[in-house]
């Protein structure tokens, strides 16, 4: 009645989305709420990247039709269960969610949490040409769009090597964001093997960008190097730290000193990329674009890792939970 009495025409004629995200969505589905029929309902995912739910039969033949709310970014609980300060949604995955939803008849609009544009540019940009043509980009072809963007943006000599890169990139992210390490349970091979990864993959960054022109280096720096280089340092730096408690506990002392400082490195390794960043390429024209630690959670800054004085005096014989917690 507010929108028809304020527009001047049948509310029926005017726009109109009911959200039901985060806990309206146990209510919607308990309570039955009556939602007029030529209101669309907006789905929404579960903050990660999973629709919680879609239309069914009776919800598809609504006149408003449906549509879905996706996070590609995400402000969480005080928990700090964020992911705000890099992207790492694969093109598969996006339009596995998406094209379901495009399948149930939720069309009428889709809404993309990005939060800074800048970190997210490459899923955005997969977003509106998925939203542009669902068709093209179904999930078994999806992964294909890496390469057609490589391409288009970095040039076909090097595209075939840069779509490789960004989606072993995909790969390990999809086992872990760089924000969430913190909370992976990850066993010490496991984290040996991750650390590994990310070291050869920035290997892999650092050959083709010493083979591209001058005017792509900035480009380049923006999409592939800074996350995928600060992604490797923040695995270095919160599973280098566990591993230097982890080694201590199994005595091996001088692996236990090693880990502990490429885990203090790491973290100077990320101020020193987000200074680049916001400071150094386009001529510090994003200067204040990038926050290697959004909201300030403890878990972006400085390791504590096991040191000297802890081995020697025989204080990490401990069992590996305990040798965990004490880094926590």
């Amino acid at each position: 009645s507010m929108l028809q009495d304020s527009l001047g025409k049948p509310a029926n004629q005017i726009p109109q989305l009911f959200i039901p995200y985060k806990e309206v969505l146990d209510v919607y589905n308990k309570q039955n709420l009556s939602v007029p029929e030529d209101v669309a309902i907006m789905w929404s995912d579960d903050n990660f990247g999973y629709i919680r739910r879609l239309s069914n039969p009776s919800e598809q033949a609504r006149s408003g039709g449906g549509g879905v709310y996706f996070h590609f970014s995400y402000w969480g609980s005080p928990d700090g269960y964020d992911y705000l300060w890099l992207g790492g949604t694969s093109p598969a995955h996006t339009s596995f969610e998406m094209s379901k939803a495009y399948n149930l008849n939720c069309k009428t609009a889709w809404i993309f949490n990005v939060g800074d544009i800048k970190p997210h540019e490459f899923e955005y940009q997969f977003a509106m040409d998925l939203a542009w043509d669902v068709e093209r980009w179904k999930p078994e072809n999806a992964a294909d769009y890496v390469l057609l963007w490589a391409n288009e943006t970095f040039g076909k000599a090097l595209g075939t090597q840069i779509a490789e890169i960004k989606t072993q990139y995909f790969h390990l992210t999809a086992a872990g964001r760089a924000e969430h390490i913190k909370w992976n349970n990850f066993s010490i091979a496991e984290m040996e093997e991750r650390i590994a990864a990310f070291e050869n993959l920035t290997q892999k960054v650092k050959a083709v960008e010493a083979q591209l022109p001058d005017r792509l280096q900035d480009a380049y720096f923006q999409l592939i190097a800074y996350p995928i280089e600060a992604t490797w340092a923040m695995n270095t730096k919160i599973l280098g730290a566990k591993l230097s408690f982890e080694y201590a506990a199994l005595g091996k002392r001088e692996a236990a000193l090693a880990i502990a400082l490429d885990a203090q490195q790491a973290y100077q390794l990320i101020q020193e990329l987000t200074v680049k960043y916001n400071k150094e390429i386009a001529g510090g024209k994003w200067d204040g674009m990038m926050d290697y630690a959004p909201r300030n959670h403890s878990f972006f800054y400085d390791p504590i890792v096991v040191d000297e004085e802890q081995i020697d005096e025989g204080e990490m014989q401990a069992t590996p939970q305990d040798s965990i917690r004490n880094f926590e």
